[in-house]
């Protein structure tokens, strides 16, 4: 596998360390983090598909993100995926379908690479990730590992989104007990004034809620302007404990009151909670009262001083696994676990002395079973008309899922935490100002620092000098959000003093609102490669001093033996590359003319030297024994391992695009276009030039020679920019040619 790759996938995963906690937020954005692996494996599609109910009193919870061109998933579809993991054993990873109707669907559809990933909510299946591909894709062991990492992920965000579904459904639970006791309940502040109030308060009195708050609770019930003799809720806010009383209205009507303190977190009195029951009513409260104890979904218990269960209802009974008769036989002493029970007590005790009112706590109770659930208890007491305690109530609520995702998510962020510290490249969490927020051993041990002397330092710090413009341009990008991500190749100093070189792949990280949070970077140390890099250039450099010094002593051989036309091949390259950068060719093409032009008629070692220095016109047959320098050209120069297409060139340099060149009689598209550079420069050098059998040419010659066979045996591309060079040279051949 490709370390890039890897690099990827870890790099999309550890610029999410606060995963779990962002995107259980909003779970819509899950689709941000599939599509930036989509982007980087170029899977066709990625589907993502989960389904859960979280309770009666909401609808269930169905997502699906879809990343491709053609949706192929359709309910059908996605029962079948879904009928088939669960015929599974929970496996994290499944490479290829068993199920042949799943396989041949895919297949039939083009997808011959399937990878699927389980979302697993308290071990119940509840959707699936697929990664799909028209082609096959092969992953490493640990590659899969981190896609399982995607999907145990995934499962978690759904899951703590469920929870925080779920408490949304405890709050419109309690709002719907609240609204619907049979009792009058309001919460007043110091002065009695209302600030909240329930249904059954509003309708004694023939008003809505709404018109209770702000009003004095004395002015309502009692039609007075000062408070009742007596109020039990007034007495409570003074000696800041629940007091309790009968209070006659102006109607006649007898109301048993009580009244609660209210405290804030820095334990100081705010208000009281007031419960109100007409006494003419109290009877016939005791039998709706067993209605809603048990019916409730809430678990409910009553217990004495000794912790003896006086009552337990149905929900209650059911956490624990026993029947109504046998939570009667219990204390809850028996069922709580033996670390959480001394700590349990002491506040139980407190609220039997009347140190406390109230209190609440998480712990651990054994069930029938034996298994271990959590349960959140709220303890409250009764006392008499004296303060003397009677009995507490107990509302219970099972937390054990949400303790067990809790353990989770610790044991994920510890894991991720592990691939940070464990991964074989430096890791650095920097912020705005280039400050380090965290790094990995790896980075520590590349620097040679400790972890408090690395804090003290700035990313420039660390910077080789003649690296840090460039950094700090990309990094000053970076956090002004004009780029999202960037790669440097820089060397970094070490502790020592010691310089080693440092691949930087960085990328911005963001808040929810578009916020520049920070910068993480992988770096990975490419001391090596690039010490190798050197020395290959090094090696490079020496090598093409070797050809050139080549090319050069084999052109002055041919010189050597057509002394008449000495430095022609040289005008030619000079000129041949002229046009090639004025037709704005790459380097690579420039230098193959460049030297083709230095060799092109090397063949010319294999004619007679009294034929190549003949003073007069040659004769038919000396002539095509002249001819056949290309073809002798390409011979020599064939066995030669040069960096260009040299000999090709050389073969080539007669022919026309017409094709009444030679050796080859070539036409327009299979000539190289270096060859149809070279062989018009080679043309207007020759006729330019004097022969002791000619004259040379004069320039309007040349001009009419380019012109009257432009797009016939010359390219119209090659003429064009032959005749602008000799225009921006005042047609002057001595300023191009240096004879």
């Amino acid at each position: 596998m490709d370390n890039l790759r890897l690099n990827k996938l870890v790099k999309i995963l550890s610029n999410k360390l606060n995963l779990i906690s962002a995107l259980s937020q909003n779970v819509d954005d899950i689709k941000n983090v599939l599509y930036e692996i989509k982007i980087e494996y170029e899977f066709e599609i990625i589907y993502l598909y989960f389904e859960y109910r979280i309770g009666d009193m909401s609808p269930h919870i169905k997502k699906d993100f879809y990343l491709g061109k053609d949706n192929i998933f359709n309910n059908l579809l996605i029962e079948k995926i879904m009928k088939y993991l669960k015929s599974k054993d929970i496996n994290l990873v499944i490479r290829n379908f068993e199920d042949e109707e799943l396989k041949r669907f895919f297949k039939g559809n083009g997808y011959d690479f399937t990878l699927l990933l389980p979302i697993i909510i308290n071990k119940k299946i509840c959707g699936f990730l697929i990664f799909l591909d028209k082609n096959e894709t092969s992953f490493e062991e640990i590659e899969l590992d981190l896609l399982t990492i995607v999907s145990i992920i995934l499962s978690n965000i759904f899951e703590i989104y469920i929870i925080k579904m779920r408490s949304k459904e405890h709050e419109k639970m309690d709002s719907i007990i609240f609204s619907n006791l049979e009792e009058l309940v309001t919460f007043q502040d110091k002065n009695l004034k209302i600030l909240a109030a329930n249904k059954r308060a509003a309708d004694s009195v023939g008003m809505k809620v709404e018109e209770l708050i702000g009003k004095k609770c004395y002015e309502v019930w009692n039609k007075s302007e000062v408070p009742c003799e007596n109020c039990p809720t007034l007495k409570s806010m003074k000696t800041l404990k629940k007091e309790e009383g009968l209070i006659r209205s102006y109607d006649g009507r007898t109301w048993y009151i009580k009244g609660i303190p209210v405290f804030n977190d820095k334990n100081e009195p705010i208000g009281a909670i007031e419960t109100t029951l007409e006494i003419t009513e109290k009877v016939l409260f005791e039998e709706r009262f067993k209605v809603i104890f048990n019916q409730s979904t809430i678990g409910l218990s009553i217990t004495d001083k000794d912790g003896k269960v006086l009552l337990a209802n149905p929900a209650r009974s059911n956490m624990l696994g026993y029947t109504e008769d046998e939570m009667l036989k219990k204390n809850f002493k028996e069922y709580i676990l033996e670390e959480d029970l001394n700590e349990d007590l002491k506040n139980y005790e407190k609220l039997i002395n009347g140190e406390i009112n109230s209190y609440k706590s998480d712990l651990r109770v054994k069930r029938k079973d034996g298994s271990i659930g959590w349960n959140r208890i709220y303890v409250s007491k009764v006392t008499d008309m004296n303060g003397k305690f009677l009995y507490s109530i107990s509302l219970v609520e099972d937390i054990t899922e949400q303790k067990e995702l809790e353990l989770k998510n610790i044991f994920h962020e510890l894991r991720l935490r592990a691939i940070f510290e464990q991964a074989s490249v430096g890791v650095t969490v920097i912020d705005k100002d280039g400050n380090f927020i965290e790094f990995n051993n790896a980075f520590q041990n590349m620097m040679g620092y400790n972890e408090d002397e690395i804090r003290k330092k700035n990313f420039k710090d660390f910077t080789y000098s003649s690296d840090l413009i460039e950094n700090l341009k990309l990094f000053e990008d970076a956090v002004s959000g004009k780029i999202e991500k960037y790669i440097i190749e820089k060397r970094y100093i070490r502790k020592d003093g010691t310089i080693f070189w440092g691949k930087v792949n960085s990328s911005v990280i963001k808040d929810k609102e578009g916020n520049i949070l920070y910068l993480i970077n992988l770096i990975e140390d490419i001391t090596d490669r690039k010490n190798k890099e050197i020395k290959l250039k090094e090696k490079d450099e020496n090598l093409e001093k070797i050809f050139k010094q080549t090319v050069l002593a084999l052109s002055k051989l041919i010189e050597m033996k057509e002394y008449y036309t000495y430095g022609h091949q040289k005008r030619v390259s000079e000129l041949s590359v002229l046009v090639a950068k004025k037709m704005q060719l790459d380097e690579d093409k420039i230098n193959t003319i460049k030297y083709a032009g230095l060799l092109h008629d090397i063949g010319k070692v294999e004619v007679p030297i009294e034929i190549l220095n003949k003073p007069s016109q040659l004769t038919r047959n000396e002539l095509d024994l002249v001819k056949l320098h290309s073809y002798y050209g390409y011979e020599i120069l064939k066995t030669i391992e040069f960096p260009y297409p040299l000999a090709e060139i050389v073969y080539q340099h007669h022919e026309r695009i017409d094709g009444s060149g030679y050796p080859r009689g070539l036409k327009d598209d299979e000539i190289l276009l270096e060859t149809k550079i070279l062989s018009v420069c080679d043309v207007v050098e020759a006729i330019s030039s004097q022969r002791i059998y000619r004259d040379k040419w004069s320039i309007d010659m040349i001009v009419n020679e380019l012109e009257q066979y432009k797009s016939i045996k010359y390219d119209s591309k090659v003429v064009d920019a032959i005749l602008e060079i000799f225009k921006e040279n005042n047609y002057d051949l001595t300023k191009i040619f240096a004879y």
